[in-house]
Parts: C-alpha cells; structure tokens; sequence
C-alpha cells in the first residue's frame, strides 16, 4: 500500500509521513519542484509498495495555478492516476487549514518566508481542488484534514491505523 499526501506548505506532510516511516516501517519519498511532476513521474510512483509520498499529483496542479504555470499534468493524466491510487486502494491525505495564521507561524520558525505571498494561493487552489475531488470520488481512503482543528493529527493517525491493521490481517 501507498500513502500519498500532499497539501499547503508547512501543514505538518513531512512530519506526518516521517511518523508512519517510524511507526510502520514505510519508505518516505519528498518531492518538490525539481522533481520532473510529469505523468511518467507520477506513475512510476506505483511500482513501490509500503510507501509514503510527500507531495504528488494532486500538488501539480495546485502549484501549476500558483505559479502561473503550465501544468505538467492534463486532467485526463491526472483522473488515470486517480483512479489507479483508488483500484489499488492506497490512501490520499491532503492536508489544509483553516486558521491560516498557523501556517504563516510555521513558516516563520523555519525562516521561510518567501512562502508568505503564495499562501492565498495556495489556500485557494487546493481549497479549489478538494471540492473537484469531493464532487468527481467518493473513496473513502481520501481524507482531507484540517490541522486547525483539536486533534487532527490523531483522528487521522487513528484512522491509517485502522486502514493499516486491516491490510495485513489474513
């Protein structure tokens, strides 16, 4: 099984993905803005098994809009990984937030902040992409978390685990 996750920046993907690696064993793969993001990029993603990614395909399109950019992704390339992540039955997590001033707080303790500007942005087109994925997948090993709210790091924490048992039992 695959962990995909993605999501604004400093909204907790690394530190989250770095506790599955521990808890579980997995393999944690970053990718960022010089990784290749193509289709074949994304694709390839699916040859591992036992693996968490921090930022995939759905991050493509969302810093494609806020860079003002051409994605490197069509939505026809984009749907073909979606619907392989959801027959594989692996997970997606994205990661948002509502009390943006976390965010900006975060960013701020890493000195980061060139980020500051695009974090509207941000919000925005993944705010933009959670509602396309609500309205084109019902999958119910997709959630979406908002790390403004109490414990949002343990609901979801709770809920890999329940996926996860479930996998390796006979």
């Amino acid at each position: 099984m695959r962990v995909f996750i993605d999501g604004l920046d400093a909204s907790g993907k690394s530190t989250f993905a770095d506790m599955l690696h521990k808890k579980y064993g997995y393999a944690v793969s970053h990718s960022n803005g010089d990784s290749a993001n193509d289709f074949e990029f994304f694709n390839s993603m699916f040859n591992d098994d036992n693996i968490v990614y921090d930022r995939c395909h759905v991050g493509e399109l969302v810093y494609s809009n806020v860079y003002n950019r051409k994605s490197k992704l069509s939505m026809c390339e984009f749907n073909t990984l979606m619907k392989k992540l959801i027959d594989n039955k692996d997970i997606l997590i994205i990661f948002t937030c509502s009390d943006m001033p976390i965010i900006y707080e975060r960013l701020q303790k890493r000195r980061e902040y060139e980020y500051f500007h695009e974090m509207p942005a941000q919000e925005f087109f993944y705010e933009d992409m959670i509602k396309y994925l609500k309205t084109k997948y019902r999958y119910d090993r997709m959630f979406f978390v908002d790390i403004a709210k109490k414990d949002a790091y343990v609901d979801l924490e709770n809920l890999i685990d329940n996926i996860i048992s479930n996998e390796v039992r006979p």
